[in-house]
């Protein structure tokens, strides 16, 4: 930074009045800037590079942010947790592009968010199977929550890294009908095709090599995961279609209300808490989400 402020300063304060103060400040109070995540609230990040400006650097966005440089006051820091209506103007921001990625990006963001998940479920797998049958036996629900304490590792990975998961897409696929009235009904039809369609073959290819490699090396014939797992899924098989259809519905109100309040939470910690007791309510509950179940 002391370099850049050195060689670019005048430069840069010439073109975009306020930079060169602001490095000065960082310099004086030590702080670092962080282009991905950018800790100032009063800032936004350059992702072009106009005038020569490094895009490790942010410019102040008013006269008054470059009062603040000059008067050497840090801005205020942002809020930890968005409220409601701010949480769901950041997931139709979301929304209105999800669709806009190429489709090998897609994918591929979908073939690991399925893996991501899959060891999610493999970490149940291994608690529920694990567990003594005298328990499962005499004491059911303590059984099935302990188990589904773990599962919710699977869209934690998935929330902190971006991936997709199809039935979070399912939420952003439909916002745009409700949210975006200047965008045609054709554009939007397209987009949700697109984004559910490229999000289930991801998803259940991620899936398929996790529980090949799972059944392989983990999971191995006769071992008790092996065993619950087998159990389980003859037992979701053998449900009525209604029943599928009620329980998957459940099953995916909860899944979007842990990505709904991950989403007001603007730390790796609060992601986390806001994403574990929905899905824990799901699994344990014995709700039926499809991408689980692949």
């Amino acid at each position: 930074l002391k370099a850049f402020q050195e060689i670019r300063g005048p430069e840069l304060e010439s073109q975009a009045p306020g930079c060169a103060v602001f490095g000065a400040m960082l310099l004086r109070s030590g702080k670092r800037l962080r282009n991905s995540a950018c800790p100032w609230r009063t800032l936004r990040c350059i992702h072009q590079t106009p005038a020569g400006c490094c895009r490790s650097f942010c410019k102040l966005s008013s006269a008054e942010d470059r009062t603040v440089a000059v008067n050497n006051e840090a801005p205020a820091f942002a809020p930890l947790m968005l409220d409601p209506a701010q949480t769901m103007d950041k997931l139709v921001a979301v929304a209105g592009v999800r669709a806009d990625r190429p489709v090998g990006e897609m994918f591929a963001s979908a073939f690991l968010g399925g893996t991501y998940l899959a060891w999610g479920g493999s970490m149940f797998v291994l608690v529920a199977g694990g567990c003594s049958g005298a328990l499962a036996a005499t004491v059911p629900g303590l059984h099935s929550l302990i188990a589904a304490l773990v599962f919710p590792s699977g869209l934690s990975m998935i929330v902190l890294t971006g991936t997709d998961l199809l039935t979070s897409n399912m939420m952003y696929g439909v916002l745009p009908f409700l949210t975006l009235p200047g965008r045609t009904l054709g554009k939007k039809v397209m987009d949700l095709s697109k984004l559910w369609t490229v999000s289930f073959a991801g998803n259940a290819l991620g899936s398929m090599l996790i529980a090949a490699c799972a059944s392989a090396w983990i999971f191995l014939p006769g071992s008790p995961g092996a065993t619950f797992i087998a159990a389980a899924a003859a037992k979701k098989c053998a449900l009525p279609l209604t029943t599928l259809i009620g329980k998957a519905t459940c099953a995916n109100w909860l899944v979007n209300l842990a990505v709904f309040q991950a989403t007001t939470a603007t730390t790796t910690a609060g992601k986390m808490a806001g994403v574990w007791m929905p899905v824990t309510a799901f699994v344990a509950l014995g709700l039926e989400h499809s991408v689980a179940n692949m």
